[in-house]
């Protein structure tokens, strides 16, 4: 399965590498390859689709980060299993409905512009070249 860096999922999402970087360091949110400190965060199609709902959640309805996640994370339970569109009941009685299939469509095609237009930046140190002069 292919996975994506965290520059890559903020252009497909319009949003700041910082939001991106924040929600998934505070945040679970499955489909997100975590490692050392220092190497880059790794992010499939899953975990692009959580953060996409969770972004329009969080920028269209103004749901809180943390909630916003949670939610996401059902949808997209419910979208491997085949929902279209998700309906999530809230407690006071109001049923949001998502249309799961096409926010996964549209976030992935905006994810195969957002991944040609950014270049891989490495990390760290660079190399030190030496000159046979």
């Amino acid at each position: 399965m292919p996975s994506y860096n965290v520059r890559a999922v903020a252009i497909a999402l319009d949003a700041p590498v910082k939001w991106v970087d924040n929600a998934l360091s505070h945040h679970l949110v499955p489909g997100v390859t975590r490692s050392a400190r220092g190497v880059e965060r790794r992010i499939d199609s899953v975990g692009l689709l959580v953060l996409s709902l969770a972004r329009s959640l969080a920028v269209d309805l103004g749901v809180p980060l943390a909630l916003g996640t949670r939610i996401a994370s059902q949808m997209a339970r419910g979208f491997a299993g085949g929902d279209i569109v998700h309906r999530h009941s809230l407690a006071s009685g109001l049923v949001l409905e998502v249309p799961v299939a096409a926010i996964a469509r549209r976030t992935r095609e905006r994810l195969v512009d957002a991944a040609e237009a950014v270049a891989h930046i490495r990390r760290g140190r660079p190399t030190e070249h030496f000159d046979d002069e």
